[in-house]
């Protein structure tokens, strides 16, 4: 199972070396991650209140949507083979990947802008700031996927 290694994680997935157990392992890490943040009454912005707040979740719901079409696309559409079983897996460890590269700025980034203005605006542009972050990892993600399926040839 890796952590931060999407290199020696696509040779694994290429040559189908990733056991089911450690897919299972992926998938209840990614659950842990993601359920919190979507079901009501476990995160503090689960149910929006305001147009701002509505617009940001609606948002997130989107770039979700079309992140997870493109990295389906990514993997060949119709004739990709595996989606779920690379998907999973890569989408965590870019995940993670993703989280240590943008720990400090996202971090300071409400610092920064409460120097200059408001509260509420350096909460908006936070939200603004992860909405775009999320695109760039499912794009990061994407790639990964297709240098994962351009590797393991057109059966694979």
């Amino acid at each position: 199972m890796y952590i931060l290694d999407a290199p020696r994680l696509r040779d694994d997935l290429v040559h189908n070396r990733v056991p089911a157990s450690d897919l299972a392992i992926y998938a209840f890490l990614v659950a842990g991650v993601s359920l919190p943040i979507w079901v009501p009454g476990h995160a503090e912005h689960s149910l929006p209140s305001g147009v701002f707040a509505l617009g940001v979740f609606l948002g997130h719901l989107v770039v979700a949507a079309y992140g997870t079409r493109a990295c389906y696309i990514a993997n060949g559409g119709p004739t990709g083979h595996d989606f779920l079983n690379r998907f999973i897996p890569l989408g965590w460890v870019v995940g993670v990947r993703f989280a240590l590269l943008l720990a400090i700025p996202v971090t300071l980034l409400p610092f920064v802008i409460s120097k200059v203005s408001s509260t509420a605006i350096a909460d908006g542009a936070l939200e603004i700031a992860v909405l775009g972050a999320e695109a760039v990892y499912f794009r990061r993600l994407s790639l990964q996927i297709s240098l994962v399926r351009d590797a393991a040839g057109p059966t694979a």
